[in-house]
């Protein structure tokens, strides 16, 4: 395939760690994309996998359908790898996908339509991403990312809160202006760069037709995994930017909520909590064949109930590390 540098529209970035057969799969839809080949690059960046990875990445540049670039680094994390991957893109727009997305035919044009429609610099796309109909059904992607994007129905104009790097694409020269993504967050680092980028005017259209599909059966535990990431991840957000703590609050920062919201979550947390937590979860499960309406609510309590302690606890061992940090000066002097 002949390939010209300057004729590059769009870079694809995708993230990786360990999944290469998942990552082969999002490879091949790229291949069957739409647009002209010759108008995008992909770029994996892999984040020191020890798996096949490089071997099944060079199987597709030896096919040579698509533009394919591999870089790889030690093991720290998809922001630092995101961000190398910046910084070797040649698109004039950036696409952030997920190693585990199936593309639709027609993502890539769509995102590349939507920028032409809004060429101003201040102007990211997000896709919509659905549950891949080849993985088995679980009732938590209902309570994932379909949540998310269900509630985007008739939605066209979007603020930072919606800067999902699972299907969103943004001008290159508006994100190495005005912010990367901090590496030494590991979730919520997405929406945490869209915030940034929200205070120069960013906003996002909302693009349906942009689709991708989420390759990726989510189990109880995983589910429940990303309660506590969510958690801590929002209190290293509050004390890396302080004066956030309200606007942190409407995405589950309880502290930052005001007196008689936080009484409300008291009372639930007397509820259900750490110990009462594996009843609830028996009950739910028995529940979720005969009305699965009242196990996904049951469900979705006990998720926030989980990030809730996980702030807590987050919080507590930061006072802790200061207050030990304090003695030992002390008993330096």
């Amino acid at each position: 395939m002949i390939y010209k540098k300057e004729t590059t529209v769009i870079s694809v970035i995708i993230p990786t760690f360990n999944r290469c057969r998942i990552l082969e799969k999002c490879l091949s839809a790229m291949e069957k994309q739409t647009v002209d080949k010759t108008m995008f690059e992909v770029i994996v960046a892999d984040d020191g996998s020890v798996d096949n990875t490089r071997k099944i990445v060079e199987s597709f540049i030896l096919r040579d359908q698509i533009k394919l670039i591999y870089l790889k680094q030690i093991n720290s994390g998809a922001n630092r790898a995101r961000n190398y991957a910046i910084s070797k893109a040649c698109g004039v727009l950036i696409l952030f996908i997920n190693d585990d997305i199936i593309l639709d035919e027609s993502m890539l044009l769509q995102h590349i339509s939507s920028h032409k429609k809004h060429p101003q610099n201040h102007v990211g796309i997000l896709g919509h991403v659905t549950i891949d109909k080849n993985v088995p059904y679980s009732p938590f992607a209902k309570l994932h990312l379909d949540a998310v994007f269900n509630n985007l129905k008739g939605s066209e104009w979007l603020n930072w809160k919606y800067f999902f790097t699972c299907n969103v694409s943004v001008k290159k020269i508006f994100l190495t202006e005005y912010g990367l993504f901090d590496e030494k967050m590991h979730y919520h680092e997405d929406i945490e760069l869209g915030e940034r980028l929200s205070r120069n005017g960013f906003i996002i259209k909302y693009n349906k037709n942009a689709k991708g599909y989420h390759h990726h059966f989510l189990k109880e535990e995983e589910f429940f995994k990303i309660a506590v990431h969510d958690g801590r991840a929002l209190v290293m957000w509050y004390n890396k930017s302080p004066y956030l703590k309200t606007t942190l609050a409407d995405i589950g920062f309880y502290p930052g909520e005001i007196f008689f919201v936080q009484i409300k979550y008291f009372a639930a947390d007397f509820i259900i909590n750490k110990k009462t937590i594996p009843y609830f979860l028996l009950l739910t499960k028995k529940i979720v064949k005969k009305n699965e309406t009242i196990a996904l609510m049951l469900y979705r309590k006990i998720f926030q109930a989980i990030k809730r302690e996980a702030i807590t606890c987050e919080i507590s061992c930061n006072k802790k590390t200061e207050i030990s940090n304090k003695i030992f000066v002390k008993m330096e002097f």
